[in-house]
């Protein structure tokens, strides 16, 4: 990832996540670590989420269509379908595929160690980074997107991407505990 406090100018947008909520299915999107300038608000459950502007208005929907976030449905304001998530096995590299109307394809890609970094790339182009080793502690992480991404469905991808990890976080803890 870019150094903290990384501008604009280089291509990318740093924002920083806080996950809240039962379960941690909320989300706060801000531009800086103090939370105080919220660009973006996910209130979320297991059945999806909304994705709320600044000013709370609901900008996009998540409709969680499969069990467990194995496909998710994402809606615009006027609830038009713009985009189709499909989660995949967890021995695939390739974690998600999100395709938008129009047939382009976002991937998402999880790496490093104990894959807790994500990756979105459009063909190989990177659109969205994080790095969730935070999350399960702190319940925050940094994210960047670069600049033209649709921000709305960047969040509401950030959404899925953050409760699955927790879901697997989760599954690897509980395996744990029960090997001791």
């Amino acid at each position: 990832m870019n150094e903290p406090g990384a501008s604009s100018s280089d291509g990318w947008i740093r924002f920083h996540v806080r996950s809240s909520g039962v379960l941690q299915h909320d989300l706060s999107v801000s531009r800086d670590e103090s939370f105080e300038n919220e660009v973006f608000s996910v209130a979320g459950d297991k059945h999806g989420a909304k994705i709320l502007d600044a000013d709370g208005v609901v900008v996009m929907t998540a409709v969680v269509t499969k069990a467990l976030l194995a496909r998710v449905e994402y809606l615009d304001s006027n609830g038009a379908v713009v985009a189709r998530l499909e989660r995949n096995s967890v021995f695939n590299k390739k974690h998600m595929e999100l395709t938008l109307a129009g047939a382009v394809e976002w991937i998402v890609v999880k790496s490093g160690r104990l894959k807790q970094f994500y990756s979105v790339f459009q063909n190989e182009t990177p659109l969205a980074k994080m790095d969730l080793k935070t999350l399960p502690l702190k319940h925050h992480y940094p994210i960047e997107i670069a600049e033209g991404v649709d921000l709305p469905l960047a969040v509401g991808l950030v959404w899925a991407i953050n409760f699955s990890h927790l879901r697997r976080v989760a599954g690897a803890g509980a395996g744990a505990v029960g090997a001791t």
